[in-house]
């Protein structure tokens, strides 16, 4: 692995924030898994704090090395989860949105992660707890919120039309989504 800032100053600006909030996705969807890793939970809730912080920096001055290491390092730590527990739903959605319908791997982690963990409040809102203080929130209801705001931040898209998905297509992307998961896309449209 290579962590160096400098070489990163020619990636556009939205690939290395979308990217940014792929690595959010990861950390997330490692902290709320069933299957729970100690060290890779604890790296996932101090890479998203590093990301919170670090995103917004390099978005405001592109040339930020020492914020656009922080996130290199973040996102590391985030994808030690990867190989550790199983990914959730926001990146199985993710990938039937991808490659067919022409949206970026970061970006489908902006239109779906605030849905998923908006409706994980609200049927299990135990395994959202955990993110709280790291969003800065009072309640696992609140986080979805706090997490779209982040993205809008950083002038990334926050739903479906947004990232380009047109109304035409919904029907086709949601014929391969999961009928239990069909109203959480249905939300971030």
């Amino acid at each position: 692995m290579i962590l160096d800032p400098q070489l990163t100053l020619e990636t556009p600006d939205q690939l290395w924030l979308g990217s940014g909030i792929r690595a959010v996705d990861h950390a997330v969807e490692t902290v709320w898994s069933p299957t729970q890793d100690p060290l890779s939970n604890y790296l996932a809730l101090e890479a998203l704090r590093r990301l919170r912080a670090s995103l917004p920096r390099c978005h405001r001055n592109p040339a930020d090395l020492e914020a656009r290491h922080d996130a290199q390092v973040a996102a590391w730590w985030a994808a030690l989860g990867l190989a550790a527990v199983p990914m959730g739903p926001s990146h199985s959605l993710g990938k039937l949105l991808g490659a067919p319908f022409g949206i970026p791997h970061g970006i489908t982690s902006c239109a779906l992660l605030p849905a998923v963990i908006k409706e994980f409040a609200s049927t299990e809102p135990e395994r959202v707890a955990p993110l709280q203080a790291t969003f800065e929130v009072k309640s696992p209801q609140e986080v979805a919120g706090s997490c779209r705001e982040l993205i809008a931040e950083l002038g990334l898209p926050t739903s479906l039309s947004e990232a380009g998905l047109s109304a035409a297509d919904l029907p086709t992307y949601l014929e391969s989504v999961p009928p239990e998961w069909r109203e959480v896309v249905r939300a971030a449209y």
